[in-house]
């Protein structure tokens, strides 16, 4: 589009640009076009900007919008809307998932343990052997 770097862009160029975009918000635009009215440096830059966009939009098909498109944004934003969905109701964990069975595992585990080692060092009882006649 243009040869400027980004280095020598100030507020008041990415201003006009994106007035020519037609990007801001009502207060920034109004803003922007007292701007325009008051300053010939912003007003050229505006100028140049839309003297970079035209050919970008002459090659675009425009598209109309569908015609329920306004009522469908309007209804996900409203706040009567959002007040009236409830929350979901927070999945219940699997059993892998689950932390108390994980912490009676490692117990059993545990105690499983304790007794084979106990078990283990326990002395050998004597067995006793058959006597002979």
């Amino acid at each position: 589009m243009s040869d400027r770097n980004d280095q020598d862009w100030n507020d008041s160029e990415a201003l006009a640009a994106e007035y020519a975009l037609g990007v801001l918000d009502g207060s920034e635009r109004r803003a922007a076009e007292d701007l325009l009215a008051r300053n010939a440096g912003f007003a050229a830059a505006v100028a140049r900007w839309r003297t970079e966009i035209e050919p970008m939009v002459e090659i675009t098909a425009s598209v109309t919008p569908p015609t329920d498109l306004w009522r469908r944004i309007d209804a996900e934003l409203s706040p009567a809307t959002a007040r009236t969905v409830a929350p979901a109701a927070p999945e219940k964990p699997s059993l892998w998932s689950s932390l108390v069975f994980w912490r009676g595992l490692s117990l059993a585990s545990a105690g499983a343990a304790a007794v084979f080692a106990a078990l283990l060092m326990a002395p050998p009882t004597a067995v006793p052997t058959a006597i002979e006649p």
